[in-house]
């Protein structure tokens, strides 16, 4: 399954504490610009998925890359930074897209060097994508 969380951010860091039972990925938008793409692994790991933006308000989309195979992710803190404040997102899509397939429906190896590159989680991609092309909700549903 897709997953991902919207909201606004001020204050210009955000940090996380997480848990994983693998390795994932996660892309980092900011006002619908890639800002990073987070490698998420270990156990009560402070990982730092903002930073080097401006304090004011901030529209934030951060989005998992991998299939649940890679393993799932635990959040169990917001760090933000003084005077840093998480609000609601309240521009939210009146429509939502439900995609059910396999690893080709995932992006497998999108983002890979040419065919021939193994498969690996920090490869695949393509339909997370979709929710900020277009004006929808996502929700993926594949598997190998």
């Amino acid at each position: 399954m897709h997953s991902y969380l919207r909201t606004r951010l001020s204050g210009g860091e955000l940090s996380l504490k997480v848990s994983d039972t693998g390795i994932n990925y996660y892309n980092v938008f900011i006002d619908s610009l890639l800002h990073k793409i987070v490698k998420v692994t270990g156990k009560d790991t402070l990982i730092n998925f903002i930073s080097g933006i401006d304090k004011g308000v901030h529209r934030v989309l951060i989005q998992k890359r991998t299939e649940g195979e890679w393993g799932k992710t635990t959040i169990h803190q917001f760090v933000l930074s003084a005077g840093g404040k998480l609000e609601k997102e309240t521009d939210r899509p009146s429509r939502h897209i439900e995609f059910i397939g396999n690893s080709l429906t995932c992006g497998y190896g999108v983002e890979g060097k040419d065919r021939s590159e193994p498969y690996k989680a920090e490869t695949e991609t393509a339909i997370c994508l979709m929710p900020r092309l277009l004006p929808a909700t996502l929700m993926r549903t594949t598997h190998l």
